[in-house]
């Protein structure tokens, strides 16, 4: 299939290069907000702050596994049209 930029890349490299670039970002900044909300959890007069961690932690790890799931479907598609060319015939 050929592309709009005239290469046969279905899906291009930058949003492969995207979606790997983000995993570790999000993990650190997954851990950091848990790490505020374990510390901040500890303080009986902070209940406020540290739900509101909690939460922006559980919405980064929903982000992270939607990371995930884009990440393998273009690894997959990538695989799958790797196989549908022919070999080069040098």
């Amino acid at each position: 299939m050929v592309t709009f930029n005239g290469t046969n890349d279905v899906i291009p490299r930058r949003f492969l290069t995207l979606a790997v670039l983000t995993l570790p970002v999000l993990l650190v900044t997954f851990f950091v907000l848990m790490g505020g909300y374990l510390l901040i959890a500890q303080q009986a007069d902070t209940s406020l702050a540290a739900q509101v961690l909690r939460w922006t932690g559980v919405i980064c790890l929903l982000l992270i596994i939607i990371d995930l799931i884009v990440l393998v479907g273009i690894l997959a598609i990538r695989a799958v049209e790797s196989d549908d060319q022919p070999p080069d015939q040098s």
